[in-house]
């Protein structure tokens, strides 16, 4: 099933018993608002369903669920397109005036960047740059968390110590001690080993 279809009218019951109808058309609603950036129950509101039974409407039809996944990640491929090719995007600066674009496969066709990229593993993993420095294409692209985000950001601050080297957020997992405070410690000018060896306080 490709992007756009929709599905046969399927009843649902709420958990008072009431019937709930999503037909072609509501489906199609839930379609545009998530492909607008809406999560799935806020999508599901919005057109005037109960989330819970779109949820209902997703697990009952998989071929409805896939779609659903496949139209969040056409949000994901929708706003990577803008910030790389679109001057009055917010987050322009940060990536087409930089240089960094999407490839020319992927700026063609949603489905390629989906053959390439596959589906997302889960809600929270977005699609992350490999090398900071280049663009968007099957070579240099992932899907991954905000936390594995961070590690990658091109302003993440290295810390070495005994011959190891880290991102600050790894640090900060490997000590088990919170990033904001490992943080500040170097804004205020501690040194790296002071930053990580010294106890922090606990409450």
């Amino acid at each position: 099933m490709s992007l756009g279809e929709t599905f046969d009218e399927d009843l649902n019951r709420s958990r008072f018993g009431r019937p709930m109808r999503i037909d072609a058309q509501k489906f199609s609603e839930i379609l545009t608002l998530i492909r607008n950036g809406e999560s799935f129950d806020r999508a599901a509101v919005g057109a005037g369903v109960a989330a819970e039974t779109f949820r209902l409407y997703r697990r009952r039809n998989p071929a409805a669920q896939a779609e659903a996944d496949m139209t969040r990640e056409y949000f994901v491929w929708r706003e990577m397109m803008s910030r790389c090719h679109r001057p009055k995007n917010k987050d322009f600066k940060n990536y087409g005036a930089r240089g960094i674009f999407v490839c020319d496969k992927w700026r063609a066709s949603f489905l390629d960047f989906m053959a390439d990229m596959g589906p997302r593993p889960s809600a929270k993993h977005q699609i992350d740059r490999i090398d900071n420095s280049k663009g968007y294409g099957p070579n240099n692209c992932r899907w991954s968390t905000k936390r594995e985000q961070m590690r990658n950001m091109r302003t993440n601050v290295i810390i070495e110590s005994n011959g190891e080297r880290k991102t600050m957020a790894e640090w900060a997992d490997v000590l088990g001690v919170n990033y904001n405070s490992l943080k500040a410690r170097l804004r205020r000018g501690w040194s790296h080993a002071d930053a990580l060896t010294i106890p922090f306080r606990t409450r």
